[in-house]
């Protein structure tokens, strides 16, 4: 298995506790503490998976993904968003 996963996740605990249990499963993954360094990789290689925290310092995920979804060619990326954010609104948004 060699796809490859980008998250990024502010808080360091839970970042590293997704990344660890996503390699113990074979998946290589990149980690980022905010969305501006994983979208600056994501120029230089596209991941088969993107997992986003809504809020992130400097851009939230929300517009990372309108960033990476602006490309037609990424309207299939799998992005998988985390989110502390219960309100039905917000749900939607993503």
């Amino acid at each position: 298995m060699n796809e490859q996963i980008y998250i990024a996740e502010d808080e360091d605990g839970i970042r590293l506790t997704v990344k660890t249990f996503l390699e113990s499963e074979g998946y290589v993954v990149s980690d980022f503490p905010n969305g501006d360094l994983l979208y600056d990789a994501f120029l230089n290689k596209q991941p088969d998976l993107v997992i986003l925290d809504v809020m992130l310092p400097g851009r939230s995920g929300y517009e990372i993904l309108d960033d990476l979804r602006a490309d037609p060619a990424l309207k299939s990326l799998p992005v998988l968003i985390l989110t502390a954010r219960g309100q039905d609104r917000e749900r939607a948004q993503a």
